[in-house]
């Protein structure tokens, strides 16, 4: 499938291998030499297509509508249930039409893995399984995993030999130690994974590509345009996601949404979302999620 991690490049050039091609959805960087990222037409229909293969126009102007997903709802299933439980998880997110997905591997009290690992118990081997279907069913473009700052080496090792993702956030101060060391276990399996933080980066050694900001669903219209203003003046490319309480409704969710766009937020979501009783309701959800954000003018 064109993946790759960082130990099978190591034993490629120590066989005299000096460059490798990879089917990486970016392009091609002098900095990211010797990988070379290829373009094929797995996903275009039609001649006109040739245009974003050369230029990645589109994929420069994506911006990121994720939701975030709760795998609490598949521990201690049987195989059935499980297979069950994936097939709506991945036609949810199909009619959602989001083109990002934001899970966590681990347990909310991080005491339980949501993939095959030796360092914790499993509370369901899902992870490799969702993953699948959220790329191949639904055409996500980007699975991003949450992981604490102070994950298990071993914990964290299992995940990112055994699982494909292309994004990480990683909770707490990027300049801690054990942030930089989830980071470096991270990397050498996935050397282009995107990095990211749920606090501000100031003088990190880790390199972090953005920054996942939480907000309350129910903010007041004023306090969310300030922090909207204010993390997108502080750092890396801002990911804003929504957090809803029980209270929160689908028109009040969708009007928030419309708040962030008119505030300058490019990318943003919600979480967690009820996938197993259509909570919100995807038929009123689905446009405010999809709509575009217009940058500003740069002058």
């Amino acid at each position: 499938y064109g993946r790759y991690d960082g130990p099978g490049l190591e034993i490629a050039a120590s066989l005299g291998l000096s460059i490798y091609l990879t089917l990486d959805e970016q392009p091609t960087l002098p900095t990211e030499w010797p990988r070379v990222n290829r373009g094929t037409f797995k996903t275009y229909r039609k001649l006109a297509d040739l245009g974003e293969l050369l230029t990645f126009e589109e994929y420069r102007k994506r911006q990121w509508r994720f939701v975030s997903v709760d795998l609490a709802e598949f521990a201690n299933k049987k195989a059935e249930e499980l297979a069950q439980l994936i097939f709506q998880l991945g036609q949810r997110i199909e009619l959602l039409r989001a083109n990002t997905v934001v899970l966590r591997p681990l347990s909310s009290d991080a005491k339980q893995a949501f993939f095959h690992s030796d360092a914790m118990p499993v509370a369901a081997d899902v992870l490799s399984q969702i993953a699948f279907q959220l790329t191949e069913r639904a055409g996500i473009s980007d699975l991003i995993v949450r992981v604490p700052a102070d994950i298990d080496p071993k914990a964290c090792t299992d995940l990112a030999r055994l699982n494909w993702f292309s994004s990480a956030v990683i909770e707490g101060d990027p300049n801690s130690a054990a942030f930089r060391r989830t980071a470096e276990i991270l990397r050498s399996f996935k050397p282009a994974l995107k990095l990211g933080s749920t606090e501000v980066s100031v003088g990190s050694d880790a390199t972090v590509n953005f920054r996942l900001v939480e907000l309350p669903a129910d903010l007041p219209r004023a306090e969310i345009e300030r922090r909207v203003k204010a993390a997108l003046e502080s750092g890396p490319r801002a990911l804003f996601k929504l957090d809803r309480s029980p209270s929160v409704s689908t028109e009040s969710l969708g009007a928030t949404m419309t708040v962030l766009r008119e505030a300058g937020a490019l990318h943003y979501g919600y979480g967690p979302d009820g996938f197993l009783n259509n909570d919100p309701e995807f038929l009123r959800i689905v446009r405010p999620l999809a709509e575009y954000t217009i940058p500003p003018v740069r002058r």
